[in-house]
């Protein structure tokens, strides 16, 4: 285990990880609070929102292609790194809606794409990162819980001008130690074969099949993390039960990110699978039947086993599967289908639910669809023992 900790890549990707969802967290946890600040209604926030996953779907698609056809992810990485914050230093000067749509568009577009790049260049840069990207994701995760509470008592403490500065602060980090992390060239002799197009993925049954798998399990995830605020208001829940949950649902998968490599030895990241979807499934009855803001927040520790094991697994299952010359293209579509497409479908059907229905209605069809996830891995994993 010591040599596993010492390793310098390892180190250097985790560090990478942790500062981009550091990053990230600047914009997933802080952005529509900021531009409610601003006094911009709902409705045209939902409106940016929506269309900025759309934006960042195309971004996905775009980028992992450009990464693949010229063999580089650094270079693509660090434009997207560049680009970032100086389109975000645009949304205080921002004061109509049309103007936000196009800036929250563009910002999704750069933004999407980087976190399944990096997952990508872990997979890629060697055996070693590839194996033990689990204990590298967990950085990213750490990065996510602790720097959103940091960032969130210092907003409190001064003012949202620390946002724009958290993230030049944080993107000149995350330049620095891309420039001085090695590409992917030690691949590129060994990708000689000629252009595969993307769209030929959509030909192989198992890549659809974790694609459809994974976004049954999202669209649920991405309706109650969008609408958690609405959840918390059913029991008298108020902004400190939301944090507290968002903290718990974030650092808790890391510890088994950490641990996936020892348990994957042991049972295959098919199995993992179906233990994750049963985790999930647990999750959303045990939160369909809670009626006190604590049972609420203690829903959120089986973030550990359910997203915990489906991100490593998916992301090793999908290299696995995915040709080479394609690598990039794959993760970067699977995300774009399985959490892009389901972050939009997740946003508008749980917005519409709560309109005519109630939470109890939303709770109900997450755990319809988190069963029939369950039901999909269970049949696959007897068709493919």
């Amino acid at each position: 285990m010591r040599k596993i900790i010492l390793n310098k890549d390892i180190l250097k990707f985790s560090l990478l990880e942790f500062i981009s969802w550091a990053l990230m967290g600047c914009f997933i946890s802080f952005l529509v609070m900021y531009l409610k600040e601003k006094s911009f209604s709902s409705r045209h926030i939902g409106i940016a929102m929506s269309l900025g996953s759309v934006a960042g779907m195309a971004g996905q698609f775009l980028l992992g292609y450009l990464c693949d056809t010229f063999k580089t992810i650094k270079k693509i990485l660090l434009v997207c790194i560049v680009i970032l914050p100086v389109i975000s230093l645009i949304i205080p000067l921002v004061e109509q809606a049309y103007v936000l749509i196009i800036i929250t568009c563009a910002i999704s577009f750069v933004r999407m794409p980087m976190p399944v790049i990096l997952d990508s260049w872990v997979l890629l840069y060697s055996e070693q990162t590839r194996r033990h990207y689990g204990l590298i994701r967990g950085g990213g995760s750490v990065g996510f819980a602790v720097f959103s509470v940091i960032l969130g008592l210092l907003i409190e403490w001064y003012n949202w001008d620390i946002l724009f500065k958290s993230i030049i602060v944080l993107s000149s980090l995350y330049a620095l130690g891309v420039l001085f992390n090695q590409d992917i060239k030690h691949i590129k002799e060994k990708q000689d074969s000629p252009k595969k197009n993307p769209l030929s993925l959509l030909k192989n049954p198992h890549y659809l099949f974790f694609a459809l798998f994974t976004f049954l399990l999202f669209v649920p995830l991405f309706m109650i993390i969008v609408y958690l605020s609405a959840i918390f208001e059913a029991t008298g829940g108020g902004s400190s039960y939301v944090g507290a949950a968002l903290f718990i649902n974030a650092i808790s998968e890391a510890p088994i990110m950490f641990l996936y490599i020892r348990m994957n030895k042991k049972i295959n990241a098919n199995r993992l699978l179906f233990i994750a979807a049963l985790f999930f499934l647990v999750r959303y009855v045990w939160l369909f039947f809670a009626d006190t803001n604590l049972q609420i927040v203690l829903t959120f520790v089986l973030q550990s086993f359910s997203f915990g094991l489906l991100i490593p697994a998916t992301r090793n299952i999908i290299y696995s599967i995915s040709p080479k010359g394609l690598k990039t293209s794959s993760q970067s579509m699977f995300d774009a289908f399985a959490m892009g497409g389901s972050g939009i479908l997740g946003s508008f059907l749980g917005g519409f639910i709560l309109d005519i229905y109630n939470v109890k209605v939303l709770l109900g069809i997450c755990v319809g669809s988190t069963f029939i996830a369950v039901l999909m891995i269970l049949v696959y994993n007897i068709k493919n023992r």
